[in-house]
């Protein structure tokens, strides 16, 4: 999995996390875990326990350096999302950072949901889908034999403490495989 970072807006009141390399952030699973869908969870940590309490270490593959540290340590983490999970997730994701605190923290405020379109049982290549339902995910058929699947979120992200959060940066990000 991967999550670019698409766009970075400040709240009326944040000190912005500064945009000096784009912000764009790429995350994966450690080699050796999976990320498990069902209808009851998105599983980060998959085939753990699915729990929205757990949050699973990830690996920052590449970045905005000025931003986001590479590397993997237990300061870059991703929690599941158990079906009817309350927002925000706070600590949805954590990433080490070279700015004051240490860690950026994002807290997800929502899935954005892109409603039905595209023919979902087409096999075509390129062909782009969303089943609709309620449905956060786009399937994308990648090859004949490949479904790509991309999570769009939005998420507040901040530095510092949990008394800084009013203090944060509005994001959209999403996750594709």
């Amino acid at each position: 999995m991967a999550l670019g970072v698409l766009a970075i807006a400040p709240n009326a009141s944040a000190t912005p996390i500064p945009l000096g390399g784009g912000a764009v952030l790429n995350i994966s699973n450690l080699v050796g875990t999976l990320v498990g869908m069902s209808n009851t969870c998105i599983n980060w940590g998959y085939p753990a326990a699915c729990s929205i309490n757990t949050s699973v270490q990830d690996s920052v593959s590449g970045s905005d350096p000025a931003i986001f540290t590479t590397g993997s340590t237990p300061l870059d983490t991703i929690k599941d999302l158990p079906t009817g999970f309350s927002v925000p997730v706070v600590d949805f994701e954590t990433v080490q950072s070279p700015l004051p605190g240490g860690v950026v923290h994002f807290d997800l405020t929502s899935l954005v949901v892109p409603g039905a379109f595209g023919n979902c049982s087409s096999s075509a290549v390129n062909n782009a889908c969303n089943p609709g339902g309620g449905s956060p995910f786009t399937l994308i058929q990648e090859t004949p034999t490949q479904v790509g699947i991309l999570l769009a979120i939005n998420a507040n992200a901040y530095t510092g403490t949990s008394e800084d959060r009013p203090l944060s940066t509005f994001i959209a990000a999403s996750w594709s495989s």
